[in-house]
């Protein structure tokens, strides 16, 4: 029986071919989308779930707020917070802190008889012994024995080859070299690299005690600057925890800073929810958003019911031609459960086809999703996804192969020998339901990624307040800024030198922060002098040089700016831009010259007001800044002066000769590798989510219109089918070609229309939710009305023209001769 089943189910799917080629490739087009978002969804959902412990792991985090002005989380608290809650609460165990001291601009040396290595290192981290039992590291060579004292060092296995290869460096001394000085480091350690489904990431770990280097009065309650891990006894004790340390914090923290405005509300963050759902920005690393990980899975889900929706519609016309082979059967005995296991059959054979198909499509497009979600997408290394999508699969198949079964049911044998009352199936409105759906959803996914391509469109052209342009940015090597004597000052001094003599070269200057960067140096309640502290304002702090201004053509509004000489520290001068100016109540640049400034390390004075520009992405508004003069350095700037009147040959072959002038540069006067890119590429870098994004959503909303113009295609088809008669009649009456056309399609496009108008308010809501995260954002013209419309509709046309065309040239006697 089986045999004779697999048999008829071959011989209709051959017949049909062009329904097994339209609902397999819509299937597996679906079913590849689902399996590679599903891993991708997969992949983040699992973060930070491999520790044995991790029920019991938890992140002290806080929510800071100064009245309406600043609304931020943050993990940086007091070093004091792990050992007094270890100390005064039985519920937790054990604690681990981490300190970044990473901003100090390290470089990691290592001197042998032969040779010199040396490499910048940007995850320095300052750690508690606990933290390698609390994170489970295992340890390649050495032990966390010997972790202790104020001149020990643990690598990641990555970082130790860098220096030493597959040898055993434990013993071995590293100088530390940093803008704070240099220090030597015995390694005790090597362990092994996390995987990279963990929130924690890092290069080096020094003991905690080493801070005394760096910092001697560190460990006290104002000073936030460490990650306070905590392990606790038992998990659902972690609100007693939370609200214990926010009694420490009022006493020790708030009762001291409460006069600036700031209020702290501490909570403990599960470190399996940390990488999806923290707000905390100052973390290892960024996390991903939760909303858009199960958005995606329901986006999928959603494309793949379509897909079985259009798989429906086409089973439904074939149905139809089916159906005298229907009535046969049941005239000869064939009973409902025999027609249910044939069509169920079919439908099982054409999503297990569909599914290796997609497993295909999955494996070919792998490489493309990768480089998109910046994740390894490997399709056999998750065998529960697969297993998830071979069951829906399974599920999928049954439902739609009962479907066209339970509408034939209501259809007696004599009326489908006959053909009476076959026209009822096609005025069932579900199936135009769907499609109504299924164009609901296009239209938001197609208005979704045009609104997303010119947001960021718009932000990549836009005006920064900066010239970016033809600029290099490299990483400085440390520089001791406590001696002007330092080699690392004199070898810039020389590499600063030579490049100016050059023709090739316009400018260079330095800087401790970068445009496209967060600015990490800050003052947290700078106002003016003899003001009351509680209208401190977190004010970024920019150290550069002299030429700073000069070299980025930033706009001068009032007073001046630095000269030779001027000190912030000795002589008490500054320069602000307007976003502080307005903050500290001046209407006009010109009144803010010569204000006397506290909340800094010393009394300042200003000297002059600078435009405000876009130092970082154009999410966030201006933020106040103070222009430092200072040599603490992390980047060197060069302007190239390359001749874009030219073509982009020559164009590029003045580059690649200017670049070898600034190479040689850099190895007469550094003996690192010149780590560099262009500062415009660097500063659109931030917009990578947001393109990741308009990718993803584009890719949804080709998939969205391919099924469903597959969808309309198969309910027009349908339609055709049942209107064969008609249409002879008419073509006999003499009906004209736009008057048919109008007839057919009219009901279609009346179906576009609904789905339009019912888009059209969820897309401009959703839509306005996600520019709402850009303080400079895109105005919406008429565009968003007319794009996503004009597009479907052509699309759409085109996907049923050539069946209408086909239809309307028939035969019109060959119509009228059928039963």
């Amino acid at each position: 029986m089986v045999s004779a089943y697999i048999k008829i189910v071959f011989r209709q799917l051959i017949k049909s071919k062009d329904f097994l080629v339209i609902n397999v490739l819509g299937l597996a087009v679906a079913l590849s989308a689902c399996l590679i978002i599903w891993q991708f969804a997969n992949y983040h959902l699992n973060f930070d779930s491999f520790y044995g412990q991790g029920d019991q792991l938890y992140r002290v985090s806080c929510h800071i707020r100064q009245g309406d002005i600043e609304d931020s989380h943050s993990a940086a608290l007091s070093t004091l917070i792990g050992p007094t809650a270890n100390d005064q609460l039985p519920e937790v165990e054990t604690y681990g802190r981490f300190w970044n001291i990473s901003y100090m601009n390290h470089s990691l040396i290592y001197k042998n008889e032969d040779e010199i290595s040396m490499f910048s290192e940007k995850k320095v981290y300052l750690v508690d012994a606990s933290v390698f039992d609390l994170f489970e590291l295992d340890f390649v060579y050495g032990s966390a024995l010997a972790f202790e004292g104020n001149n020990k060092m643990v690598l990641s296995e990555s970082s130790a080859i860098k220096y030493f290869g597959q040898n055993d460096p434990v013993g071995e001394t590293l100088t530390l070299a940093s803008n704070m000085g240099d220090h030597e480091y015995e390694v005790v350690g090597v362990v092994r690299d996390l995987p990279t489904q963990t929130h924690v990431q890092f290069d080096l770990l020094l003991t905690f005690d080493a801070h005394k280097k760096y910092y001697e009065n560190s460990a006290n309650w104002q000073r936030f600057n460490t990650m306070n891990y905590l392990k606790l006894k038992k998990p659902e004790e972690a609100e007693e925890v939370a609200a214990a340390i926010q009694l420490m914090i009022d006493e020790n923290v708030t009762a001291k800073k409460d006069q600036r405005g700031y209020e702290y509300e501490i909570y403990l963050e599960a470190i399996k929810d940390i990488h999806l759902y923290s707000k905390v920005s100052d973390s290892f690393k960024t996390g991903a958003d939760a909303t858009l990980i199960y958005a995606l899975i329901g986006i999928t889900v959603l494309i793949l019911v379509i897909a079985w929706i259009n798989y429906l519609n086409l089973a439904m016309v074939r149905a139809f031609d089916r159906m005298r082979e229907i009535g046969v059967r049941r005239v000869f005995g064939a009973n409902n459960k025999q027609l249910a296991s044939l069509f169920i059959m079919e439908a099982l054979l054409v999503n297990l086809i569909a599914f290796v198909l997609a497993l295909t499509l999955s494996q070919l497009g792998s490489p493309y999703v990768s480089q998109l979600t910046d994740l390894q997408i490997a399709i056999f290394s998750q065998p529960l996804v697969l297993m998830a999508l071979l069951a829906t699969v399974l599920f999928g198949a049954v439902i739609t192969g009962l479907y066209p079964l339970a509408l034939l049911k209501v259809l007696k044998t004599a009326d489908v020998l006959t053909g009476r009352k076959i026209r009822s199936i096609g005025r069932l409105q579900l199936r135009q339901m769907m499609i109504l759906l299924q164009f609901t959803v296009t239209f938001i996914l197609v208005a979704g990624t045009v609104t997303i391509y010119k947001q960021i469109t718009f932000m990549k052209s836009a005006d920064l307040g900066i010239n970016i342009d033809d600029t290099l940015i490299i990483k400085s090597p440390p520089a001791n800024v406590h001696n002007s004597e330092d080699e690392g000052q004199q070898a810039y001094n020389l590499f600063k030198t030579d490049l100016v003599d050059q023709s090739a070269v316009r400018a260079v200057t330095n800087a401790g922060e970068a445009p496209g960067e967060p600015i990490s140096w800050r003052a947290t309640s700078v106002r003016l002098k003899n003001a009351s502290e509680n209208i401190g304002i977190n004010t970024g702090l920019v150290s550069m040089g002299l030429n700073y201004r000069e070299f980025f053509d930033i706009e001068l509004l009032a007073g001046r700016w630095y000269r030779p000489g001027d000190s912030p520290w000795r002589k008490k001068d500054c320069v602000i831009n307007l976003k502080l100016a307005k903050r500290l109540g001046f209407e006009k640049p010109e009144d803010a010259v010569g204000a006397e400034i506290a909340g800094f390390f010393a009394p300042v004075i200003v000297r002059g007001v600078v435009e405000d520009y876009h130092h970082e992405s154009l999410h966030a508004d201006f933020e106040p800044v103070i222009y430092i003069l200072s040599d603490w350095t992390e980047y060197y700037f060069v302007r190239l002066n390359i001749d874009r009147q030219q073509t982009p040959e020559r164009q590029f072959e003045q580059l690649k000769s200017t670049m070898a002038i600034v190479e040689a540069a850099w190895d007469r006067a550094f003996i690192t590798p010149m780590d560099y890119t262009f500062l415009d590429e660097k500063f659109n870098q931030q917009y990578h989510e947001d393109e990741r994004l308009g990718k993803v959503f584009g890719m949804f909303a080709l998939l969205a219109i391919f099924i469903a113009a597959l969808g309309l295609y198969g309910m027009f088809s349908f339609s055709l089918r049942q209107k064969v008669k008609e249409i002879g009649i008419r073509k006999v009456l003499g009906a004209h070609v736009i008057d048919l056309t109008r007839l057919l399609t009219a009901n279609y496009l009346k179906i576009l229309l609904i789905a339009y108008l019912i888009s059209v308010p969820l897309y401009l809501y959703l839509t306005d939710a996600w520019l709402n995260n850009y303080t400079f954002r895109i105005e919406k013209g008429l565009w968003i009305y007319w794009m996503p419309l004009v597009l479907i509709i052509t699309i759409s046309i085109s996907a049923v023209i050539t069946r209408l065309i086909k239809s309307i040239n028939d035969n019109p006697i060959k119509a009228l001769r059928q039963e």
